[in-house]
């Protein structure tokens, strides 16, 4: 429990009072996601609410909220809120976890107020036997705590694009076969996941039915009826973002991964989309030139991970 103690350390000395969120409290969270100066959001397929009245889901009340003081009215006005700062990290699946919610009302306290919010989840953390959190950074604002905070960064996310659906030569598996995934593929695509991926970069059953409710396409490669890898896409004000390729390593090599990458893009230019982005992580060299084989070029943006284990 180091960090838990180091969080509490940092936190000293401040006022403050953590509690779970709980389904009354959506209207503020709401709130403050979308109006604080400093908030997070890195969902992936879930909704905020989702993680309403877990354990790892916490807030810190605004400070006419807090015991022994005047309540806000029932409903909020103006800029006031009855929550001034929330946190939610949540595994989907474990041992990792990701930082899915953060958000200060402003940033004098707000590195204690974040730190108060980690004590109190890590303990139902580590009673799921969850050993790492990690922090995607699409905005720049938390840095400057997050080595106070205990961590460190370990990756980048880089973004790349492709204008064109034009595909280059390959060969194509004789015996593979792709079409649209079937609720009952999604057991045996978490296992393929589980063996291509660190934890930290792997999709459940759960999050993997969650995104087949909501992706522009997804679609699984098989071999004599066997899943063996699969894709699925969002749509973007652009075009589409390749979201997920995912091959079992027992076949990588084999032009699965161009079979299946191929299918997407003819999909595509079908529905009249010209512009595709995925990500991947800077340290994954064999996606970046399986990518740039197809046209990808890499973007300028880039994404920080910072990491802590718990």
């Amino acid at each position: 429990m180091e960090s838990a103690n180091h969080w509490s350390q940092i936190a000293s000395d401040y006022e403050i009072n953590v509690k779970v969120a709980e389904q009354s409290d959506a209207e503020a969270i709401t709130w403050l996601l979308r109006n604080a100066p400093f908030s997070h959001v890195h969902a992936d397929w879930h909704y905020p609410s989702d993680w309403l009245g877990e354990r790892t889901f916490v807030v810190i009340p605004g400070l006419d909220t807090l015991p022994n003081k005047k309540p806000y009215p029932a409903r909020f006005f103006g800029s006031q809120s009855p929550i001034r700062s929330c946190l939610t990290v949540a595994a989907d699946p474990g041992p990792a976890a990701w930082v899915r919610l953060a958000a200060v009302h402003k940033k004098a306290g707000g590195e204690k107020m974040m730190a108060s919010m980690f004590a109190a989840v890590e303990g139902p953390l580590l009673e799921e036997k969850i050993t790492q959190i990690a922090w995607l950074l699409v905005d720049d604002w938390p840095e400057s705590w997050l080595f106070d905070l205990g961590f460190d960064q370990i990756n980048e996310v880089i973004t790349y694009s492709k204008l064109g659906t034009d595909i280059p030569r390959f060969n194509n598996p004789s015996n593979l076969e792709i079409r649209p995934v079937q609720e009952a593929d999604l057991a045996a695509l978490a296992e393929i996941e589980v063996r291509a991926f660190e934890p930290l970069w792997r999709n459940s059953v759960l999050s993997l039915s969650r995104a087949r409710q909501q992706t522009l396409s997804f679609d699984v490669a098989l071999i004599n009826a066997k899943p063996v890898a699969f894709q699925f896409s969002s749509s973007t004000l652009r075009g589409a973002h390749l979201a997920r390729i995912t091959v079992d390593p027992s076949v990588q090599g084999s032009g699965i991964g161009s079979a299946l990458l191929a299918h997407t893009l003819k999909g595509y230019a079908q529905i009249g989309i010209t512009t595709v982005t995925l990500n991947t992580q800077l340290d994954n060299i064999n996606s970046q030139h399986f990518y740039e084989k197809f046209g990808f070029e890499v973007t300028r943006e880039r994404f920080p991970v910072w990491s802590i284990q718990l």
